[in-house]
């Protein structure tokens, strides 16, 4: 068995995706993980996580890094956090079922899913009268995750992104680039 001392605040430096302390030790085991399997070498790590929160988004989120997202679900499972599905899907009762499914067959975990309701509830409800209707309506995701109590979120929608951090400047959030939106620094 080894113990692996890791200092967060380099990690963040390496890994983007890394918001928290938290975060930062998970996503570096991870990748430890992955980097291990590769070499087909196998040993025990310990690590302590502290409780989060944590928010998920699920299309081009969830989807676009199934490994490192189930891991990451799993992680705060068993530390004793919690994991919240909040997504812009229809808030439908067939919707949800398949929802179910697909975090089942992509192996998250998960405590609670939001689908956001629909445009009517989302004008009533959004305190905020200068925001377009669109923006109202992914304000949604906002408004759950801070009565939830979320330390941290992903997303890959930029008014989304836009939103957390004028609104909810409390809550960590982190945008998830599509490989295909990436360009090579490189040309």
């Amino acid at each position: 068995m080894h113990t692996v001392i890791l200092d967060y605040r380099s990690i963040i430096g390496i890994f983007p995706l890394a918001l928290t302390p938290q975060i930062a030790v998970m996503y570096a085991i991870y990748s430890l993980r992955v980097y291990v399997s590769m070499k087909i070498l196998l040993f025990e790590t310990t690590i302590v996580v502290y409780m989060i929160n944590l928010g998920l988004d699920i299309d081009n989120t969830i989807t676009e890094q199934p490994e490192f997202f189930r891991f990451l679900s799993k992680c705060v499972r068993e530390h004793g956090g919690k994991v919240y599905i909040v997504s812009s899907r229809t808030n439908h009762k067939d919707v949800l079922e398949g929802t179910k499914e697909d975090l089942e067959e992509l192996g998250i975990v998960w405590d609670e899913i939001y689908l956001l309701p629909k445009m009517d509830v989302a004008k009533k409800n959004c305190p905020h009268g200068e925001l377009n209707d669109s923006q109202k309506y992914n304000w949604q995701k906002v408004g759950y995750c801070k009565e939830m109590g979320i330390d941290v979120f992903f997303d890959d929608d930029d008014q989304v992104i836009f939103l957390f951090t004028r609104y909810a400047p409390e809550i960590k959030v982190s945008k998830i680039c599509r490989a295909s939106n990436v360009r090579s620094p490189f040309g």
